[in-house]
């Protein structure tokens, strides 16, 4: 499909959701191959709806803000109606591939739940090839080097800002409560204003928590357990793991933050510029699919797939030629490079 086609009147000519949506399905039996199935089909159907509702919303629209929301909509779920058609349509092979694909068990146990059968693993899948397509469009395209040289100005000037605060009595005395401070200026998001008019969070978000009776009760296990996960059970009171971040985000000073804003730029420095030849045709899309999308095969599966990373990268950017193994390899010898699914922490 190209954007041409899918732009035509009919598509938004009929009244009622479940004409057009009949209308979507006879299209997507018309561009979605035999072999791709339901599954596809649906998540094209999906797409067409969703792209018939951001024109209306596009039309309708009275703002300039709106119009650029909407326009913004439009592009998005054009492009993924798109993408679905051409990882079906752009070579014969895509159908082995895909098959090859999901055949293979997700490693992970969680995402395995989540992705139970072919259609949710293949939804799983554009979705996360969505991700890294948003990803390149909001990813600086510049040089290694000129990244190095921004980041370390900025190293400095932080640095040097450090010093500067250091140096003045008043200076460290505010930096020492900034952020306590900055967040009881506003008494919607004060800590103190909380104990006194206690919200869903419950007073746990409050500076002594600790010392009054447990209120887990308050909390859904998901958030409970999502904390647990991320800090450690063991370096969480018993009675609420709200009490030990209200504690902690009262205590943090300024100084501690810029310490570890630093230590994440020095970090940031040794990794590579997310795109490796910004100046190129295509603005160094090619080599950047290549890497994040075996990345994201590698994580899932265990496995890069580099014949398949290559098709599917192929039709995804509509390559006069698709791609095989051997020209996916040379791309995935970069030093440093951080994918996507390789975590941005540093200490």
């Amino acid at each position: 499909m190209n954007r041409s086609e899918t732009d035509e009147e009919t598509f938004i000519r009929d009244p009622w959701h479940a004409e057009k949506t009949k209308h979507f399905r006879e299209l997507a039996k018309k561009n979605i191959p035999d072999w791709a199935g339901d599954a596809f089909r649906s998540l094209y159907v999906d797409a067409m709806n969703l792209l018939y509702s951001a024109r209306y919303m596009l039309r309708e629209a009275t703002t300039a803000v709106e119009r650029h929301q909407a326009r913004d909509q439009v592009d998005r779920y054009l492009d993924r109606a798109c993408r679905i058609e051409r990882l079906c349509n752009y070579n014969l092979e895509l159908k082995g591939s895909w098959k090859k694909v999901l055949n293979h068990d997700i490693q992970d146990p969680d995402i395995k739940v989540i992705v139970a059968n072919e259609q949710k693993k293949i939804e799983f899948l554009l979705v996360a090839f969505e991700h890294i397509s948003e990803r390149f469009e909001a990813a600086p395209k510049y040089t290694t080097a000129v990244k190095k040289e921004q980041i370390e100005a900025i190293r400095q000037t932080a640095y040097k800002f450090w010093q500067e605060i250091n140096v003045s009595y008043e200076a460290r005395a505010i930096a020492s409560s900034l952020v306590r401070d900055f967040i009881d200026r506003d008494e919607s998001l004060s800590l103190t204003y909380r104990s006194d008019f206690p919200d869903p969070l419950g007073d746990s978000w409050t500076p002594d928590a600790h010392s009054g009776p447990p209120r887990e009760e308050q909390h859904s296990d998901t958030v409970t357990l999502a904390l647990r996960r991320m800090v450690g059970p063991e370096r969480l009171p018993p009675e609420s793991p709200f009490a030990h971040l209200a504690r902690t985000a009262t205590n943090v000073s300024l100084f501690e933050l810029l310490t570890f804003f630093v230590g994440r730029l020095n970090a940031e420095k040794a990794i590579p510029a997310p795109i490796s030849k910004p100046g190129s045709e295509d603005q160094g899309a090619l080599p950047f699919w290549i890497r994040e999308m075996s990345a994201l095969f590698e994580e899932l599966f265990g496995k890069r797939f580099d014949d398949e990373v290559g098709l599917f990268v192929s039709a995804i950017l509509d390559l006069p030629e698709a791609l095989d193994s051997s020209s996916v390899r040379p791309y995935l010898k970069r030093k440093g490079r951080r994918g996507a699914t390789e975590s941005t922490r540093a200490s």
